[in-house]
Formats: structure tokens, sequence, C-alpha cells
């Protein structure tokens, strides 16, 4: 594992370019396009195999739709993947969307930073009771620290 250095990101790990010659580094700036992230959304939506969703039927007009969806998400997520990411996983998990027109995106109430796109998408993924959620993620949390302490406590069990 490297960590990234002021420098900007570290070089990709040789044996990653061994096993896949080609790889892209989305850290870099070339890649992270209102373009790249649209065309990200429009294939997204054009693989929906829902039958009530986008799916890949429908012809020039269904794929005008999918590439106007995709720039809005493109524009809205300011070339972030993984903002885009749950942009499009929001579209999939509702009806679709026959028509768009301009502002369609606003009554969405696409959150701009990317910690209240994760609250948000705890939310929609995991509905139900908030102390729950966090009782379910605690451990998560300590493990990204120093761990469980060695005795058993309340905050084992979320107490």
């Amino acid at each position: 594992m490297e960590a990234r250095s002021a420098e900007g990101p570290p070089p990709i790990p040789r044996l990653l370019r061994a096993l896949y010659p080609t790889v892209l580094d989305l850290d870099d700036l070339r890649y992270r396009t209102v373009d790249d992230v649209a065309a990200y959304v429009t294939r997204r939506l054009g693989a929906d195999e829902r039958p009530d969703g986008y799916g890949p039927t429908g012809g020039w007009t269904r794929q005008l739709l999918f590439d106007e969806i995709g720039r809005e998400v493109g524009r809205a997520a300011r070339g972030n993947f993984l903002v885009a990411q749950f942009m499009t996983e929001e579209l999939l998990d509702r009806q679709p969307f026959i028509d768009v027109r301009r502002g369609w995106s606003a009554q969405l109430h696409w959150p701009s930073r990317v910690e209240d796109w994760l609250h948000r998408d705890l939310r929609r993924r995991l509905p139900g009771d908030r102390r729950d959620l966090e009782e379910m993620l605690r451990p998560l949390g300590f493990s990204q620290r120093d761990g469980l302490p060695v005795e058993p406590s309340d905050r084992w069990f979320g107490r």
C-alpha cells in the first residue's frame, strides 16, 4: 500500500501494471472531465435491466435522454466519479425519467458535498432508525482507529 504525498498521487504499482497494462488513474485530471462522467452515467442507465427501468431499448430518442441525463450529472458532479455514482444509483433506484426539461435535477435536491452524499446514500440503502445504522457501522469506525478495547464495554454493544 502506498501513501499519497504532497507532490500528487503515487505511481501505479508495478504488479498492477503487469496484470493490467491499461490502467487509468482517475485522480489524473485528464480522466475527470464532465464528458467522461456523462459517458459513465449514460452507460449505467443503458445497462439498467429492470423491467420498468431505463434499459437498453428505446432507440435514438432513449439515447438522447441518457445523454442529457449524463451531461447534467456530469456537470453536477463536477467530474467526480464517486459523486456521479451516488447520483446514478439514486436515479436507478427511482422511476425512470421519460423526459427531462431544464432544471429537472433541481427537484432531486442533490447535495454538493461528498460527506452529504454518503449520509444520503446510507439513508437510501438502509432506511430505518439512525441508531441501528450507527450500531452497524461502529465496528468499521473502530477498525479505522486503534480497534476495539481489550475489555468488553457498553461501547462494544452500542450503548
